[in-house]
């Protein structure tokens, strides 16, 4: 019984690390396509369950078993960008150092759902690492990308951002140190998971976010599945979660009955990727020079899109957060 309850909150973890990891051989600029932003994503090994708190729990265990490799059992998303403005193309994604710690935290602590919240320490992963992803996914077909003409501008604003969002600060703060599953990387000093890494630069290249909009889930966490210190010390059994059908249905008040959790999953873009190429073979042009393994890479073109160069890159968070606030209180006291 301990054994399967390890398993299957590791499993659900997975889904706070990664909502997670691919690649695509360096390429160099042509004169028609200067700047090229790449987006990769790898789909969980089982596909998530979004219906309640027990089918995710159940899906995320199936995902975490047969995966060989349990860092990439529910996914990853992360970046590739060609231009002029690089000596090289650049990778970046976001990806989790450890997991210690965990098993405390579920097992001991009980914080239940809160696992989808916490924040774990993280890092950028850069070209070596991803460009291996890359390869090893490629032979497994479990790996698709979308190939993206951008301006000048849209790459500028997206180095700028990879820039400042890896860089640490005159107090020693460095956002990227922080993976989490509520983070918002274009709110001010937050953190990121590996697929809200990803959608923030799609959103700097010209996508709105009423475009991302198709790969995203949202729930409300019932308050009664969250334990820890969200929830005024609150032990939550592994039963509760893995026997609950449905997340919390109502209007409510936010951070007393629920709160809100969204994520990019990485098998829904996935999935839609390959759903618009088999409607539409036009997408992919050039495919052997573009991937792997025939990889399946679909193409759009954001070139024309128009990007103010004055807008700031970051803003506040136009909403409070329970777990955003904690956060950054309780940075202040550790300071």
């Amino acid at each position: 019984m301990y054994k399967d309850c390890r398993i299957l909150f590791l499993a659900l973890f997975e889904i706070f690390l990664c909502f997670y990891h691919t690649g695509l051989p360096a390429q160099k600029p042509s004169s028609n396509d200067s700047h090229t932003l790449i987006i990769y994503t790898i789909p969980s090994v089982v596909e998530m369950d979004w219906t309640s708190p027990g089918s995710l729990s159940y899906s995320a265990e199936s995902s975490f078993l047969l995966s060989e490799k349990c860092d990439y059992a529910m996914g990853h998303m992360f970046v590739q960008l060609i231009s002029p403005l690089l000596k090289e193309p650049l990778y970046a994604g976001m990806a989790v150092k450890s997991r210690k710690g965990l098993e405390k935290l579920v097992l001991i602590d009980k914080i239940g759902l809160g696992v989808l919240m916490v924040e774990n320490e993280g890092y950028l992963e850069k070209n070596n690492k991803l460009i291996k992803i890359i390869a090893r996914h490629s032979k497994n077909k479990k790996i698709s990308a979308i190939r993206i003409s951008i301006n000048e501008t849209a790459m500028k604003r997206v180095l700028q951002f990879i820039e400042k969002f890896d860089k640490t600060d005159e107090f020693g703060y460095k956002p990227s140190n922080y993976y989490g599953g509520v983070f918002w990387p274009l709110y001010e000093n937050e953190g990121a998971g590996c697929s809200a890494f990803a959608m923030s630069i799609l959103h700097l290249a010209g996508f709105s976010m009423e475009e991302l909009e198709k790969w995203k889930v949202e729930v409300k966490l019932p308050m009664t599945l969250i334990g820890g210190k969200l929830n005024n010390g609150k032990k939550v059994k592994f039963r509760e979660v893995i026997e609950t059908d449905q997340w919390y249905v109502g209007q409510g008040l936010p951070g007393k009955d629920y709160i809100s959790f969204s994520t990019y999953d990485p098998s829904l873009l996935y999935k839609w990727i390959n759903l618009e190429l088999s409607k539409n073979p036009n997408h992919v042009k050039n495919k052997n020079d573009v991937s792997l393994n025939n990889m399946p890479v679909m193409e759009m073109d954001y070139s024309d899109k128009l990007i103010s160069e004055n807008a700031p890159i970051f803003i506040s968070r136009p909403e409070p957060h329970i777990f955003i606030d904690y956060f950054f209180s309780n940075l202040k006291s550790v300071k």
